[in-house]
């Protein structure tokens, strides 16, 4: 990413991994690939895809779930049910995951070794209410753990459990914050009423996970795939703990289970910026819930920067400057700076007017002795090389970052 002053490299995790799937798919090619063994077979024909969605609503009081209780029978909905779901209980009794289920047990992790050689393993499984069978009594805590008819009361007749119908997640702003779509499904007031509840509440944080239930994490000295299951996340090992996590060590926390899954988990950790609902005509509910993450790169702030708009001929003599520090030749057309998001996205936002003035101005103003910067290269003194000014412009991101941090955020 030549000139590129903001975006990442893809990780190499995730080149690791596509390298070991195209070695597993060509097993049986020859005699020295991979044996398609039932297991290579089985990673191949019956790898599911799953979703995560929970919520950081915490009720301190009972009166919203009184209200739901008037939507069923007298009996359905006792005091002692409302009082049992008060606090983080409500969201752990209705995680949307395989249609809804209740977290009954957390996971527990042990990581041995530092660094790169940390090893992460799983000492103590999480566990959830699985729904199954059918409604038997009119009660919530008689029925709550049932497939069909337990989630709502009996006046509408045996009706499935809510869920996730899909979700889309796209980057915007160059990647800097992400935006999410889920969409569910609701079959009756009362499931509604729990998921307005939790899921429907403006600037609340959620946690929305997905990935592949099984991947693979290495190729033994046989040649043979160690083909390994998805187990916890960040929803049953870290969300519902009584401990409080920054947005930092949150997005760590997600890049960790990125890394222990070989890139086949993804986590979203962000709010609810927006949410729609519409009732059909067969009086069940389809509902729509944005959200957006917190941001985790520069461009994301709200920044103050002393940098004005730009006339057109004061874009093209700042973009003629930038292309001479960045060594591009004025006759090559806008296509040869395609990937330097400076060039490229100037004039489209006074933070990167800022940063292009800074780099275009930067090198006459004494070779960088303004006193808001330090010019790392004086640190062990110019070589050669560097006095000639033709590769000074690679240490500008520090010299930014420095800087940027004297304005308010």
């Amino acid at each position: 990413m030549a000139g590129n002053i903001i975006g990442e490299p893809i990780k190499p995790i995730i080149g690791e991994q596509v390298k070991l799937r195209q070695l597993v798919h060509g097993s049986g090619y020859n005699e020295n690939s991979i044996q398609r063994s039932p297991e290579v077979l089985n990673f191949l024909n019956n790898k599911n895809s799953w979703i995560k969605f929970a919520s950081g609503v915490s009720l301190d009081d009972g009166y919203r779930l009184k209200d739901l209780a008037k939507f069923e029978t007298s009996n359905y909905f006792t005091e002692n049910d409302i009082d049992s779901l008060l606090g983080k209980n409500l969201a752990k009794n209705y995680i949307l995951f395989n249609t809804m289920q209740s977290l009954t047990q957390g996971a527990e992790l042990t990581t041995t070794g530092e660094g790169k050689d940390a090893v992460t393993t799983q000492t103590r499984a999480a566990t959830y209410q699985k729904r199954s069978g059918v409604r038997n009594t009119n009660s919530w805590d008689g029925s709550n753990g049932k497939m069909y008819g337990g989630i709502g009361g009996n006046s509408r007749g045996l009706q499935p459990s809510p869920g996730i119908t899909g979700i889309t997640v796209e980057s915007v702003n160059r990647g800097s914050i992400r935006k999410a779509t889920v969409t569910l499904k609701a079959y009756n007031k009362f499931q509604f009423g729990i998921i307005e509840i939790l899921y429907l509440r403006l600037g609340y944080l959620m946690m929305l996970e997905w990935g592949w239930d099984k991947y693979i994490d290495s190729i033994d000295e046989n040649n043979k795939p160690i083909i390994k299951n998805v187990e916890s996340t960040v929803i049953e090992n870290t969300w519902f703990k009584d401990k409080y996590y920054t947005q930092l060590e949150m997005l760590q926390n997600i890049n960790g289970f990125v890394d222990r899954y070989k890139g086949n988990y993804q986590g979203f950790f962000g709010k609810v910026n927006n949410f729609t609902w519409n009732l059909n005509a067969d009086n069940t509910y389809d509902i729509t819930v944005n959200l957006i993450s917190l941001g985790s790169v520069i461009e994301s702030l709200q920044v103050t920067v002393p940098s004005s708009p730009m006339t057109t001929s004061q874009l093209n003599e700042r973009k003629e400057a930038l292309k001479k520090i960045y060594q591009i030749n004025s006759d090559e057309g806008e296509e040869q700076y395609g990937d330097n998001s400076v060039l490229t996205n100037l004039g489209s936002d006074r933070l990167t007017n800022f940063v292009a003035q800074q780099i275009s101005t930067f090198f006459t103003q004494n070779l960088g002795k303004n006193k808001n910067y330090y010019y790392f290269p004086n640190a062990v003194g110019l070589s050669k090389k560097d006095s000639d000014k033709k590769n000074i412009s690679t240490n500008f991101i520090d010299l930014y970052m420095i800087h940027i941090v004297n304005y308010s955020c």
